[in-house]
């Protein structure tokens, strides 16, 4: 979502708008990374990504190794699942919660697909996918994301406002 990562290389083509986007996000939310891909590409995007006083902001960095595979899968093209109460009962994560700890209530998920989403839909933020091609240099999406969280976070229950006015990026 936030990236595309070259094949076979440690550079990555950040997504347009990204900068006022990790702005808003670390200025207002907790901010978790989970990311489908490999543990020491996630750790090598962030740590160029991200300042290190962000770094330290970060409630947690989980990547492939946190979406509960088979030893067999891991270095599969497989679906991927990211269950939200994984997050939920983990007891280290909660030891950084605000009171009464993170729950269905109070996560969001920003995924480029549904189907990584499926045990918790309306915990969903779906973006486009971020390709790095030239005709999505102009995208906006991000900007979009940013509107629709500050909407969100005024609600005790982000679940159920995202059930009842879904994220949609406005046609241009």
């Amino acid at each position: 979502v936030l990236a595309i990562r070259k094949k076979r290389t440690k550079s990555y083509t950040p997504r347009p708008q990204l900068a006022p986007f990790l702005d808003y996000l670390f200025a207002n939310h907790h901010v978790m990374i989970w990311s489908s891909g490999m543990p020491a590409n996630v750790e090598s995007i962030m740590s160029r990504m991200l300042s290190p006083e962000r770094q330290q902001k970060l409630v947690a960095i989980w990547s492939r190794d946190k979406l509960r595979l088979p030893a067999h899968l891991f270095a599969e093209k497989v679906q991927v699942y990211k269950q939200l109460s994984w997050i939920w009962d983990d007891p280290a994560l909660q030891l950084n919660a605000p009171l009464g700890g993170w729950s269905q209530r109070d996560t969001v998920l920003i995924d480029d697909s549904i189907d990584k989403a499926a045990a918790e839909p309306y915990n969903l933020i779906e973006v486009d996918e971020y390709t790095g091609i030239p005709a999505q240099n102009d995208n906006m999406t991000l900007l979009h994301v940013i509107a629709y969280l500050e909407h969100i976070r005024w609600y005790e229950n982000v679940s159920a406002e995202m059930r009842s006015a879904p994220f949609v990026v406005p046609k241009p």
